[in-house]
């Protein structure tokens, strides 16, 4: 081998020239590898593992959802409880008006009647296995007597009290307004409305052989 400035015959390998001492080749300095990228395939592979593993979890928390026995669109009370509101209850008093021992028919789910007057019929609907409420129907039969037209609205009054007992008095009598009882109200066999106040959904409207229907029920239960 020669050196590549001075011709002068130097070993093989050899870094310095003994003639003219010029360098005849860097030393290749042998890389460190690289672990970046074995990093970063653990990293992901531990990011696989662990949203596998959160899709699992989901599932079966779905699963169990699907299977469970209660219902999450109910109106949140018993039957029981709401008997015992609705009959402790100052108004309810005051007109004459109390839920005795209910009739009650069993089926896919429990219903329950009960007449509150010879003009008012109350009917519940239960879920059988939460016992919990999902529809309550007030159904009131015309009348010319004023006293019955009282106990209606009355028991009306009292079921929203019950059941939106957070708001104000006067954001109660605002969803007796919304459902039509105004003085623009000249006919309550005209109404048909309804209005929704947090999960409650309140109805009334009037049906020919049938009378005046007063229901409430979970905004998302499809009755």
């Amino acid at each position: 081998m020669k050196c590549k400035y001075c011709d002068y015959q130097v070993p093989e390998n050899a870094h310095l020239c003994a003639n003219c001492g010029r360098i005849l080749a860097e030393k290749k300095e042998k890389k460190p590898v690289k672990k970046r990228s074995y990093i970063i395939f653990i990293i992901i592979a531990v990011a696989v593992i662990f949203i596998c593993g959160m899709l699992a979890m989901n599932f079966q928390s779905s699963m169990n959802g699907n299977h469970s026995t209660h219902p999450s669109n109910d109106l949140g009370i018993s039957y029981i409880q709401f008997k015992n509101q609705f009959n402790d209850n100052d108004y309810a008093e005051k007109i004459n008006l109390s839920i005795g021992t209910v009739e009650k028919k069993t089926g896919s789910e429990d219903t329950y009647h009960y007449a509150l007057s010879d003009k008012l019929l109350l009917i519940e609907k239960v879920n059988s296995q939460s016992n919990h409420l999902r529809q309550i129907t007030l159904i009131g039969q015309p009348s010319s007597i004023q006293e019955d037209n009282v106990k209606l609205i009355g028991a009306m009054g009292i079921i929203i009290d019950t059941f939106s007992s957070d708001l104000s008095i006067n954001d109660r009598k605002e969803i007796l307004r919304d459902l039509g009882f105004n003085e623009t109200v000249k006919d309550l066999k005209s109404i048909n409305a309804e209005t929704i106040r947090g999960n409650i959904k309140y109805v009334f409207k009037y049906k020919e052989n049938l009378g005046f229907i007063f229901s409430v029920s979970n905004k998302n239960d499809m009755i």
